[in-house]
């Protein structure tokens, strides 16, 4: 049986996964569906499948006695059974999606390469499309994770629509009404024209959310819920929760840190000691460089800094205006892979925009993120990104 539980917003997602996965639940597999925070090929267990095929580059897919496919599924298994702090459905996931090319590959007259199936794993991935689950579920008798586990699937009520389960919980929302992260919401002022079709819209994601059962529904209505029902506006009350971040992306964090040389040793612990749901601290900490002092906001699991907060995060912001030097109750939601040719292209992208808009960089060219990357760092190619969420007190 699939039960999927939804949520309104991906902050409420993170916080039911962090709770659900506290009551320790036997035979019960929990995932998190359509809430990545940028392309789904940069899961640290995605991409780390795809970067095998990408090493065997121009060379044949040999499909003739599954060749491929085996090898595929040997070099997938070995990762399950290594590296025990990695999420296993996701490296399984990758081999289904594997699986499905190799299918494609196999009934078209054209020869395919090890190159251009990465290639096409990676487009297909761009974005946390909820339909690719399906594929997961075609082929579940070949697929390395067997057994009758129930799936519990976590996503918000945006990411559902087309979807079906045996039995959907829809929980009920703290967050405002309008949802608008960035802005506060007055009860008492009356509805303007937009903010009535902004609700209306939220009942037809209540419609969408109470349809997606084939066999169970339960749905908790609260005071969000109801202001939906009447019309009216709902002030939330996510604060109650402690300190969020407002807006996810990988704009949150500091990737120099990770790919710079004080901070590149931190990518092997990320690989053998950090796993989801693993309870993370932001400390702040004053250094003094050449340039002077300044303030860094590191990113603290299993005792270690894994990564450190950039001036885009809302939870730094929120931490330097409040005076808080230090914050508990985040925990890891996901680890991404960085590559140096991103961070080449993010520069270019910046020169242009520099170009056109000089005014916004103060008439200053900008640095290239690139001159941050250490030698060891450029030669691995690639950095680890980790990835928080939660309320933090």
């Amino acid at each position: 049986m699939d039960v999927a539980v939804f949520f309104r917003t991906n902050s409420e997602v993170y916080h039911g996964y962090s709770l659900i996965r506290t009551l320790d639940i036997p035979n019960v597999r929990i995932r998190i569906q359509g809430v990545s925070e940028c392309e789904l090929f940069r899961k640290r267990e995605i991409y780390a499948v795809i970067h095998l095929i990408e090493k065997e580059g121009d060379k044949q897919l040999k499909l003739e006695n599954d060749e491929t496919k085996n090898w595929v599924r040997n070099k997938v298994s070995t990762l399950i059974s290594k590296l025990n702090n990695w999420d296993s459905f996701y490296l399984d996931f990758a081999y289904t999606l594997v699986l499905d090319y190799l299918d494609f590959a196999e009934s078209d007259d054209e020869r395919h390469t090890y190159k251009e199936m990465a290639e096409f794993l990676k487009s297909s991935l761009a974005e946390d499309n909820p339909q690719l689950y399906k594929l997961y579920d075609k082929y579940q008798s070949q697929r390395i994770l067997q057994g009758q586990q129930m799936n519990v699937v976590l996503t918000t009520m945006h990411k559902v629509k087309g979807l079906e389960f045996d039995a959907v919980i829809v929980t009920p929302s703290i967050a405002s009404l309008p949802f608008d992260p960035t802005q506060e919401i007055y009860e008492d002022i009356p509805l303007s024209e937009h903010e009535k079709e902004c609700i209306e819209e939220e009942r037809r994601l209540l419609y969408v959310a109470f349809t997606r059962a084939k066999k169970f529904l339960m749905a908790y209505l609260g005071k969000r819920e109801n202001a939906v029902m009447n019309m009216v506006k709902y002030a939330g009350d996510d604060i109650s929760l402690g300190i969020c971040e407002r807006n996810s992306g990988l704009d949150n964090y500091n990737i120099g840190f990770n790919a710079g040389s004080y901070g590149f040793g931190s990518n092997r612990n990320i690989v053998n000691q950090v796993e989801k749901n693993a309870p993370v601290v932001i400390r702040k900490e004053r250094k003094r460089g050449q340039n002077g002092a300044f303030t860094v906001f590191n990113i603290i699991c299993n005792g270690t800094i894994v990564g450190q907060l950039s001036k885009s995060s809302s939870i730094r912001q929120t931490m330097e205006e409040m005076d808080i030097s230090q914050l508990q109750g985040f925990f890891v939601s996901d680890v991404f892979y960085w590559t140096y040719k991103d961070t080449l292209a993010a520069d270019e992208r910046r020169r242009r925009d520099y170009d056109l808009n000089p005014w916004k960089y103060g008439y200053t060219p900008p640095e290239p993120f690139a001159i941050r990357w250490c030698e060891d760092a450029r030669k691995q190619r690639f950095v680890f990104i980790v990835s928080i969420s939660g309320y933090g007190n």
